[in-house]
């Protein structure tokens, strides 16, 4: 059996106790004091039910000064606002709170926990900021960036840097071998009989309308055109022999010739700046026709930035959590950033009780206190009735053997 239902009963039996005693409330003691004991406990229970249901409600449709909880919404919320800011999480616990469990390690074992999660939440914030960024204005950056990096950079001295490494390459013989090989094929292959006559042909008709002597020799040059192009077919291919043997006079010309490229390339300023300007200017022009390939390149290769970015980010932060010569300041660290937002924070929770009162109007607070509460205040109305009836036994007793009155 409940409070309530013992409360009712409680007070329903006085009430009756009080009718049927009334007919002998002036026959003796036991008649008066029943009557009276019964009248001031019926009176008592009646008014802590009254007192009760105004808490959440207007009993018997009485208005003033009753339904206090739906009147006094406002200041209930402001109190349970205070009570949750003011005492249950204050400033003061929240920065001891920190101290005690804000360790490198503890934020280190979350990451790794949460890892799964984590990734796509990054993800999602490089992908933010991927597509915040204006592909037009990040390709002039980096053509303007691009373009100083390529005016004040020495490329005669790489240039020459790279030759003299290929110098004093310990297998240099064997790739001049394989070059002198490639050349040679290139040489055989593409010096056929067709190709050397039509190129012997393009030569002598330009020969022809500009040469001197050209008359002299257009009637040799025609007749013997067959033989012409014979020899001078051979005289390619001999050089394509010259070339895959190292003691031939046309290697050690080209060796000669590389000592001497070499030399000039370290040591002829005129000669270093044509080169730094030739090819300053030719990849800034290469560089200005690429935009296209570049807008390209940035949106296909997205989805991979964004993945690459995510990892990347969370490896860094793994790495310096985990890192245990740096655990005392990355403590430090933490506990200093976190500090600075402990009275926001703290605004914060106590707002959220406001926030979270905020869809109840005072009637529903009203009845959702009334069904957390209902069962424990009828404990009110039990004592209000038995304290009643105690007090008004007393009282006449008090009053039948003359002590008052």
């Amino acid at each position: 059996m409940d409070r309530k239902k013992k409360a009712d009963g409680l007070l329903a039996g006085t009430v009756l106790i009080c009718l049927l005693a009334a007919p002998f409330k002036e026959t003796g003691l036991l008649g008066g004091g029943l009557f009276h004991m019964a009248f001031a406990a019926s009176v008592g229970g009646i008014a802590d039910l009254f007192a009760v249901s105004s808490l959440f409600g207007k009993p018997l449709g009485i208005s003033y000064r009753t339904d206090i909880i739906a009147k006094r919404r406002d200041q209930i919320v402001d109190m349970a606002r205070d009570m949750v800011g003011k005492e249950l999480f204050t400033e003061e616990l929240l920065e001891d709170f920190l101290e005690k469990n804000l360790w490198a390690e503890r934020i280190l074992a979350q990451i790794e926990k949460q890892e799964e999660l984590l990734l796509p939440l990054l993800e999602s914030a490089c992908r933010c900021g991927i597509l915040a960024v204006d592909k037009g204005k990040l390709w002039k950056l980096l053509l303007r960036e691009g373009k100083s990096v390529i005016q004040k950079e020495n490329w005669a001295g790489r240039i020459a840097f790279a030759l003299y490494t290929l110098k004093n390459y310990e297998g240099k013989q064997v790739l001049a071998q394989v070059l002198a090989k490639e050349v040679k094929g290139f040489l055989q292959n593409r010096f056929t009989q067709t190709e050397v006559r039509r190129l012997y042909q393009s030569a002598w008709a330009k020969y022809r309308d500009r040469g001197w002597f050209r008359g002299l020799m257009e009637s040799f040059v025609e007749r013997e055109e067959t033989e012409n192009i014979r020899l001078i077919q051979e005289q390619v291919w001999n050089l394509a022999d010259f070339i895959v043997d190292p003691r031939s006079e046309v290697r050690c010309a080209l060796g000669k010739s590389y000592d001497s490229f070499l030399k000039r390339l370290t040591e002829d300023k005129k000669l270093q700046e044509e080169i730094n300007t030739w090819v300053s200017a030719n990849l800034a022009s290469l560089l200005e026709n690429r935009k296209d390939f570049f807008e390209n390149l940035w949106d296909s290769h997205q989805e991979n930035a964004e993945k690459f970015l995510a990892g990347k980010i969370l490896d860094l932060v793994k790495n310096e959590l985990g890192n245990p010569e740096k655990k005392e300041r990355n403590d430090k660290f933490l506990l200093k950033q976190c500090r600075r937002h402990v009275g926001w924070l703290h605004e914060k929770i106590a707002g959220g009780v406001t926030k979270a009162l905020s869809p109840y109007d005072g009637r529903k607070m009203a009845s959702m206190a009334k069904k957390s509460v209902e069962n424990e205040v009828q404990a009110i109305r039990i004592n209000g009735t038995i304290i009643g009836g105690m007090a008004g036994l007393l009282f006449y007793l008090a009053v039948w053997s003359g002590g008052i009155f």
